[in-house]
């Protein structure tokens, strides 16, 4: 009996997959400082603005998810 063809069928390559939460991180960060823009002072002029922006009903909606993490 013929040995057999190892090269018939091909071997994925092994693949390195960065996966980086920093960014995640950051955005969840901002969305819960939007919470606290009334409490303190000194935050980046994005968070007042965006926080004085939102409807009542998206901040309340802002606070009960990121309460909720």
């Amino acid at each position: 009996m013929p040995a057999p063809i190892t090269d018939l069928i091909k071997t994925n390559v092994d693949t390195t997959v960065n996966i980086m939460v920093e960014p995640a991180q950051i955005a969840i960060n901002s969305l819960v400082l939007l919470n606290h823009a009334d409490d303190l002072s000194g935050y980046n002029d994005w968070i007042t603005q965006t926080a004085v922006a939102l409807s009542p009903d998206e901040r309340h909606t802002n606070k009960v998810v990121l309460e909720g993490l």
